[in-house]
């Protein structure tokens, strides 16, 4: 802000070059401490703001993850994966041990593997280095 000679921070820059804009610029301003402590606030904020998003997209996408990795942050990718893979995987122990077989869990095994090959074939495509980074 060149108005009040002030420096506020407006976003995050990942080190593979994602960025991501604060939901409220910080002011960068007074102790050191206090404005640091402000731009983590800022940072969780708009990671808190984007997980729910990031989310629900990977449920409606569960078969076109290629794209919906490509089109969100990675941080939140490997975020929603991890609980995605941990729901999947509860939920076939859980019918299981109801159908006493394993079916369910050879089917997950299936499917797991068919998103690793679609994964794959993505990191074999031409990218730019920010969506290479993710695959």
């Amino acid at each position: 802000n060149s108005i009040l000679n002030k420096i506020e921070s407006i976003g995050m820059i990942s080190e593979d070059g994602e960025y991501m804009e604060y939901t409220k610029s910080v002011l960068l301003d007074g102790p050191v401490e206090f404005w640091l402590c402000d731009i983590e606030t800022a940072m969780r904020g708009v990671l808190r703001a984007q997980f729910k998003p990031c989310r629900t997209d990977l449920k409606k996408n569960l078969n076109t993850r290629d794209k919906w990795l490509l089109s969100n942050c990675g941080q939140l990718c490997n975020a929603c994966s991890q609980i995605q893979w941990t729901t999947d995987c509860t939920r076939a122990l859980v019918h299981c041990k109801i159908m006493e077989n394993k079916k369910p869990l050879k089917k997950l095994r299936k499917k797991q593997n068919q998103v690793l090959g679609k994964l794959s074939e993505l990191s074999r495509r031409e990218l730019p280095k920010i969506q290479r980074l993710k695959t």
